[in-house]
């Protein structure tokens, strides 16, 4: 039996989650599986990977995202196939893999099944790797705003919070002056979102990169200028009444496709997926793409 390893966030989306039933879930379908929860610090700080074959993630995107980091720092030559139980509240790095809570459908043989994932690489930057996304603008103060906030809504309501919250600041942002070297090509402007993703959803599940594919070895840059604030205003709104906006994501964001990019961030707040930095030291990132770091399955949902 290969071996098989459950990390669960016990606390994620709206903890209805138990250890017993994620334990079942997984076993009753023919895996064996040790346990962990990282919120059980002292385990936690112990636990290290081995030599895993299988890991199932019960959590939301900050839980898979940990554990894509501690495989990359503690066993990086090592295939590893992830499986995605997702119990988080916006859940975007298991929508765009399509990945669903039903175990049956988790293969370990079927290699049309799997997905190889793709990591940026961060060069001068406080950490080495990032999986979702990374960038300045007003997704960093979002960020920040809901960690204060620390709301105990369910799912739902946390992502209705979180969207009418980053209509509040995106109204008041002060636009930032940036460059960006991509592609041999200078860009040059006053911007309100830059966000350099890996994945198809970006905080309250917003679709703002639909090309994005995290196996393709590219990275979407989206791009909204000041010009276009009140375009991607009308989009959220619209979405926060449940309505569907007139505007397409086309009309208000530029999205590149790109492999490598460097970025001038000195003093400005930065994201890196769920993480913030308030003050970026360096005169410019470099991110560039590795591609296959993991493998994840991929079942579509029914």
């Amino acid at each position: 039996m290969k071996k098989t390893q459950i990390v669960h966030n016990p606390s994620s989306g709206d903890g209805s989650h138990t250890r017993e039933e994620v334990v079942a879930q997984v076993e009753n379908n023919g895996f064996k599986a040790a346990y962990v929860s990282t919120k059980d610090d002292a385990s936690w700080q112990k636990f290290h990977f081995g030599e895993m074959e299988n890991i199932f993630v019960a959590g939301g995107d900050g839980t898979v995202t940990k554990i894509m980091e501690k495989l990359l720092s503690e066993i990086p030559d090592q295939k590893v196939l992830l499986h995605v139980l997702p119990h988080g509240t916006a859940n975007n790095i298991a929508k765009t893999l399509q990945t669903t809570t039903i175990i049956e459908q988790h293969s370990i043989k079927d290699d049309k099944k799997t997905k190889n994932f793709d990591c940026g690489v961060i060069e001068g930057g406080p950490t080495k790797f990032f999986f979702e996304s990374l960038g300045i603008g007003v997704f960093p103060e979002l960020i920040t705003l809901m960690k204060q906030l620390n709301t105990s809504d369910n799912p739902s309501k946390k992502l209705k919070r979180s969207l009418d919250e980053l209509i509040g600041i995106l109204q008041n942002f002060e636009a930032i002056e940036t460059s960006i070297e991509v592609d041999g090509l200078t860009l040059e402007g006053s911007f309100i979102l830059i966000e350099l993703m890996n994945i198809k959803y970006l905080g309250p599940n917003l679709h703002l990169a639909p090309n994005a594919d995290p196996g393709d070895g590219y990275f979407e840059l989206v791009l909204i200028t000041e010009e276009k604030r009140a375009e991607f205003l009308h989009y959220l709104k619209a979405l926060s009444n449940g309505s569907k906006s007139k505007n397409n994501i086309e009309t208000f964001a530029k999205t590149i496709r790109v492999q490598a990019l460097k970025m001038k961030c000195i003093n400005k707040k930065l994201h890196i997926d769920d993480t913030v930095v308030d003050n970026c030291s360096n005169d410019t990132l470099e991110i560039k793409i590795r591609q296959n770091c993991l493998q994840f399955s991929k079942i579509p949902f029914e």
